[in-house]
């Protein structure tokens, strides 16, 4: 995601061009490969450890949640996004953006995700961080934790409802549709992630 903002942007032009190919590598050597797994693992370690909070039945346990470190929030996406760009990027140079929105449409575009994949990650995004945007102005804080108070909850989800409904039912179709984002996400990237090393079982059992 680095970019030249200040200074002699040119130049800071020129360093990114210089350091792509050793972000993006055409060959990837052992040592790649295992950094690669390393992070796919810490991804599903981070994926599994987050889920056991979501995996409630009751709809008031996403109340507390973490939408951005969460099971499925927007972390889950933003990495195995970037995941995606540096395992492909060599290869297909049109894969690179730091914008997440962006590179998901372009992973689409290159044939690395399929377009329902990109459709529901796309409208998940938007949603995760339309639901952070609407938190942090009603704290006044940059917080990413949904608020454990019944009362408090209600009020976030009546200021993201379009409808008249009232605060219950408003409360009661934002975790309806928070579990289903967050469980889509992690379905998708789930899948992403064991495609992406489909041919590598033999070299994770020798790391």
């Amino acid at each position: 995601k680095a970019r030249a903002i200040a200074g002699d942007v040119e130049l800071g032009h020129r360093l990114l061009d210089e350091l792509a190919p050793w972000l993006y590598r055409r060959y990837l050597m052992r040592a790649d490969i295992s950094g690669l797994i390393a992070l796919k693992r810490r991804i599903e370690r981070h994926a599994a450890t987050t889920e056991r909070k979501s995996r409630s039945g009751e709809l008031g346990g996403i109340r507390g949640s973490n939408l951005k470190l969460g099971f499925g929030g927007i972390r889950d996406i933003e990495y195995a996004i970037q995941f995606l760009q540096l395992l492909h990027g060599a290869e297909q140079p049109e894969v690179r953006a730091p914008a997440t929105l962006e590179a998901i449409d372009r992973l689409q575009t290159a044939g690395c995700i399929t377009a329902g994949e990109q459709a529901l990650l796309e409208e998940n995004y938007r949603f995760l961080r339309k639901v952070e945007h609407y938190l942090q102005i009603m704290f006044n804080q940059q917080t990413h934790s949904l608020p454990e108070d019944a009362d408090e909850f209600e009020n976030l989800a009546s200021r993201i409802q379009t409808t008249e409904a009232s605060p219950v039912d408003a409360a009661h179709s934002l975790s309806e549709k928070l579990v289903e984002c967050t469980r889509q996400n992690r379905q998708i990237l789930d899948h992403l992630l064991h495609n992406a090393f489909a041919n590598h079982d033999a070299d994770e059992q020798l790391l």
